[in-house]
C-alpha cells in the first residue's frame, strides 16, 4: 500500500507545481487514497486510476498523423539526431513537424521519442 501512497504523493505534488491544477485532480488522488488505504483495493488497480483519471484531466489534446509523417519523422531523428526509433516512437516528432502540435515562442516542448528500431530509415 505505501507504493500507491508513494505515488498519489508526487502525482499531488506534480500537479500542485502545475499552474493548471483543479478542483477534479484533487477529488481523483482523494478517491484513489480511500479506495487504497479505507477499501484496500488492489495497489496496481489504484495506480491505474490515477494514470487513466489524471491523463482525462491534463491531456488537451490527440492529434493524428500518417505513417509516412512518422516515417520522415524517424529520418530526421535518425539523420539531424542519430537516434535510430521505430515508427510510432517517432510520433510526437511527426506531431510537431508537421505542424499539428504548435510550440509557443519562449516555452519548452518536449517531445517523447521512445522504441529502437530502423524502420524509418530503410
Amino acid at each position: 500500500m505505501s507504493i500507491v501512497r508513494d505515488v498519489a504523493k508526487e502525482l499531488l505534488g506534480m500537479f500542485l507545481a502545475d499552474a493548471r491544477l483543479t478542483t477534479t485532480i484533487l477529488i481523483l488522488v482523494a478517491v484513489v487514497a480511500a479506495l487504497a488505504v479505507g477499501l484496500r483495493v488492489n495497489p496496481i488497480l489504484c495506480g491505474g486510476l490515477l494514470l487513466a483519471g489524471s491523463l482525462q484531466i491534463v491531456v488537451a489534446a490527440v492529434v493524428l498523423v500518417s505513417d509516412e509523417e512518422m516515417r520522415e519523422a524517424a529520418r530526421y531523428l535518425w539523420f539531424d539526431s542519430g537516434l535510430a526509433v521505430d515508427l510510432s516512437g517517432a510520433a510526437a516528432v511527426a506531431a510537431l513537424l508537421t505542424g499539428r502540435v504548435h510550440a509557443e515562442a519562449g516555452s519548452r516542448t518536449c517531445a517523447l521519442v521512445c522504441g529502437a528500431g530502423a524502420d524509418g530509415i530503410a
